[in-house]
């Protein structure tokens, strides 16, 4: 895995970033394990993504940053990550790192239903109905725009 990593193979550094960050195989380290992430999210790869932004969020191997967190889930969610999606929409609803927005928010758990539908259903009892139809409109259009990824 390392010499595909080292080779530019964003799974393999994936791979090898969740190794360092779990210490399977080798030595538990932060700092390898975010240098690692990163390359494979520079390579738009939607685990690494969602996993870079999770260490800004905890704060593991990087200075804990909410707008950064918010940035790389965004890029992640937008490829289709379930992961990053579901935690874009709790980003959205209480304003961590973006600015609070319900209907965005309500988006992104109609767009993960299949995990987020509980989410989705106590937001929406704090929403008008203008509110949640505007959030499945914006939810289709995003269907709409972009090819399944399944990831």
């Amino acid at each position: 895995m390392q010499k595909a990593a080292e080779k530019g193979f964003a799974p393999a550094q994936y791979g090898l970033a969740s190794a360092y960050h779990f210490g399977h195989g080798i030595p538990q380290n932060d700092n390898e394990a975010v240098k690692w992430c990163r390359k494979a999210a520079e390579q738009t790869y939607p685990s690494a993504q969602y996993g870079l932004g999770l260490a800004y969020y905890k704060g593991r191997g990087v200075i804990k940053d909410a707008a950064e967190t918010a940035r790389w889930w965004q890029k992640a969610a937008d490829q289709g990550n379930w992961k990053a999606q579901r935690a874009l929409g709790i980003a959205y609803q209480y304003g961590q790192g973006v600015a609070k927005n319900y209907v965005i928010a309500d988006m992104w758990y109609n767009l993960d239903v299949k995990h987020s539908s509980d989410l989705r259903d106590a937001l929406e009892k704090l929403m008008t109905k203008e509110q949640i139809k505007e959030a499945k409109s914006k939810s289709l259009d995003w269907h709409i725009s972009r090819p399944p990824t399944g990831t």
